[in-house]
């Protein structure tokens, strides 16, 4: 979830002049078919509905609801079709665009998604998750290296909780082969959509990238990471580094427990600890 201040959710109302219930110029309609262009997302689903039916409480429980990286994209997504219309003045809008943006960056920080894994942490009892969690806060700038091993062990510590709680087995499997287990119960991979699902081959690229994400994260860990021995000369791993290392796995981690609480266990497996 987004976990926004109550500053903030006004700075996206007079952004959007959702004031009286409306947004922009969008009719229930358009509002709906912008949605659905835009994220594949029903924004008329009872999920979206805590708030009132109105189109700007629409807007507000998606915010409220959804992870904050995709809300940071809906907020960019809305302000582009904001600078579109005919009466945008970006001269008398920049302060709005300003503090929108700001917003947004917040939105994007890999610690705000920490946040988010913390709360998971506290559901499924996972010491250990917040602990590395907060390693990894206290590591990024005073120790890039240790920051990325610890997202490494992060996304580990997830993709085995998962599976603990699904009672499937796992051993000694690298962290792609977890991620494949992992992928695989959650009916993640990209066989299990439908040919005739609407934007099938939009969403079995992405499913396929969850995979190279996974060999990513363990690929720099070995490249930069503590954990194995690295090579003496090698240089130049800085908090841009960790950044992307933490960032990458925190994104990755929050949609694996969403997904994970989203869609129950079908089946009961005999789980073995490693």
């Amino acid at each position: 979830m987004a976990s926004l201040k109550r500053t903030e959710y006004r700075i996206i109302d007079q952004a959007f002049g959702m004031g009286g219930g409306y947004v922009l110029d969008f009719s229930n309609r358009t509002l709906s078919d912008w949605f659905e262009d835009e994220f594949n997302i029903d924004i008329y689903a009872d999920s979206y509905a805590s708030r009132g039916d109105s189109k700007a409480n629409r807007v507000r429980s998606f915010v409220d609801v959804e992870p904050a990286p995709l809300v940071a994209r809906m907020l960019r997504a809305l302000w582009k079709y904001r600078e579109r219309m005919a009466d945008y003045n970006a001269g008398t809008e920049a302060r709005d665009k300003e503090q929108l943006f700001e917003v947004i960056a917040k939105l994007e920080d890999p610690a705000l998604r920490l946040d988010d894994i913390k709360a998971h942490a506290l559901r499924f009892d996972a010491a250990h998750i917040a602990d590395q969690i907060r390693r990894m806060e206290g590591s990024i700038v005073k120790d890039p290296a240790l920051a990325i091993g610890t997202a490494k062990e992060l996304v580990e510590s997830c993709f085995k909780t998962i599976l603990r709680e699904r009672g499937i087995d796992y051993d000694k499997e690298d962290l792609p082969q977890l991620g494949k287990k992992v992928f695989g119960a959650l009916r993640l991979l990209p066989n299990d959509i439908p040919e005739a699902a609407r934007g099938a081959k939009t969403i079995k690229t992405m499913l396929s990238n969850l995979a190279t994400v996974v060999q990513g994260v363990a690929e720099i860990r070995s490249l930069y990471g503590t954990g194995h021995g690295r090579d003496g000369k090698v240089r130049g791993v800085t908090p841009r580094h960790a950044r992307l290392a933490v960032g990458a796995a925190t994104t990755l981690v929050n949609f694996a427990f969403e997904s994970h609480l989203e869609s129950p266990a079908s089946e009961s497996h005999v789980h073995k600890t490693s």
